[in-house]
């Protein structure tokens, strides 16, 4: 990553059941992985966890629907 560009860590979650838990669902992921790539000595001020929520789907109650992305470098 260039100095100072943080990579986003989007959660996902499966378009099925509640809409508004799904959502906080993709952000608990997000945040999951957050802390573990901290854990493994990533610094914290290069990542940024987001919600990918249910608003992006990758296909019919796909396995896809419910992962988490880092995208190095992106922001």
């Amino acid at each position: 990553n260039p100095p100072g560009a943080a990579s986003p860590t989007l959660g996902y979650s499966s378009p099925d059941g509640n809409p508004d838990r799904n959502n906080a669902l993709s952000g608990e992921r997000a945040r999951a992985v957050y802390w573990l790539l901290i854990a493994y000595g990533v610094n914290e001020s290069r990542l940024l966890p987001m919600q990918g929520g249910v608003t992006t789907q990758f296909g019919d109650n796909s396995p896809l629907n419910r992962m988490v992305v880092v995208c190095p470098g992106l922001l």
